[in-house]
């Protein structure tokens, strides 16, 4: 029997297509695609979270079960870091990721932003120094971050949260996973 897709002594290698299925976190199937040609990334999306000062628990924030489930380190990613200025929130983006230890902290995480506009304080610079810890197996992030007004500030400024894209890996299960 011929299990080749021509009759000739010449090496060919049949096509085969498999149709595949991303499971959301929530269990339920997202997407179907074909491969080995998907034009699309097979797997399920980033997913946020608000994280305030202090420590959190990002499964919770995410609105994620820990059960079958370790955060994926190689995406986790700060986006935005929220500031209270007097009555007004500042909303500076940022691309922040952790280091190999899981940690965010030294001069690579310092946030610059500006006072509020019309505000005394427009035009001013003002620092948020980020030190957020990471534990991928539990979800647990610890966010210790320091607010460093201008020298001549007027107003009062507040870390508020830090906006984390994370994904999530399959651990024992189906969720998170193309099968």
């Amino acid at each position: 029997m011929n299990v080749y897709p021509v009759s000739s002594p010449t090496l060919s290698i049949p096509r085969v297509r498999i149709k595949t299925d991303v499971i959301g976190f929530d269990g339920e199937v997202e997407k179907s695609f074909t491969i080995p040609t998907p034009h699309h990334l097979v797997r399920p999306g980033f997913r946020e979270a608000e994280v305030g000062a202090g420590v959190s628990n990002l499964f919770t924030l995410a609105g994620v079960s820990t059960q079958g489930l370790i955060m994926n380190r190689r995406y986790t990613l700060v986006e935005a870091v929220k500031i209270k200025a007097g009555s007004e929130q500042i909303v500076v983006d940022v691309m922040i990721r952790p280091d190999s230890r899981d940690h965010i902290g030294g001069s690579a995480a310092v946030v610059e932003f500006t006072g509020p506009a019309g505000s005394a304080d427009e035009g001013k610079t003002n620092q948020v120094q980020l030190m957020m810890d990471f534990d991928y197996n539990t979800g647990s992030v610890t966010c210790n971050p320091v607010v460093i007004p201008a020298e001549d500030a007027s107003l009062t400024y507040e870390f508020v949260s830090a906006k984390v894209a994370i994904k999530f890996t399959a651990k024992g299960s189906d969720k998170g996973r193309s099968k």
